[in-house]
């Protein structure tokens, strides 16, 4: 279940048009992710986390919510029903990367992965980091991706501010 369903709406649309307005405002110099240590208590790496779950959220709410408007935040995005997944960050190659499936989806269909999963071996290498939809079972880009191509044989979702094994 996504955060938009958990909270409502209008509850995620008004926390997260929130939290960037303030997060413009009373920056200053200060950097972003001081800002967010400081008001959570995060570790850096879990404020590297947030960071990236929140720029994702933050792309998918539109300017206006729905009351009104031309669309609402169950619009964004064209929603096939498969699950989906993108990879968005490649540990081996230390670079941004754009891997998305199963096979024949979009780009756009992966529009909808908001939940944050990292995989890697036997060793505990991290080899990927990305995002699936909410209907994943979770093992999707290992099943896909990870295992056939590079050998990966565990993922990990981010919930609750810690890794959790799929």
């Amino acid at each position: 279940m996504s955060l938009f369903q958990q909270c409502g709406d209008k509850v995620a649309f008004g926390l997260f048009k929130m939290a960037k307005t303030l997060i413009e405002i009373d920056a200053g110099d200060t950097p972003i992710n001081e800002l967010v240590q400081n008001a959570t208590g995060f570790s850096d790496e879990d404020t590297q986390n947030f960071l990236m779950v929140f720029d994702i959220l933050l792309e998918k709410i539109p300017e206006e919510y729905p009351d009104g408007s031309e669309e609402s935040v169950e619009d964004v995005g064209e929603d096939t029903g498969e699950p989906v997944w993108k990879i968005t960050y490649s540990h081996l190659d230390e670079e941004e990367v754009d891997i998305y499936g199963p096979d024949g989806v979009t780009r756009k269909d992966t529009d909808r992965c908001i939940l944050l999963f990292r995989m890697g071996d036997d060793d505990r290498n991290l080899y990927y980091t990305g995002y699936m939809s909410d209907n994943c079972v979770g093992t999707e880009p290992l099943d896909d991706f990870g295992m056939p191509n590079d050998g990966c044989t565990w993922i990990e979702m981010f919930e609750n501010g810690e890794w959790v094994p799929v």
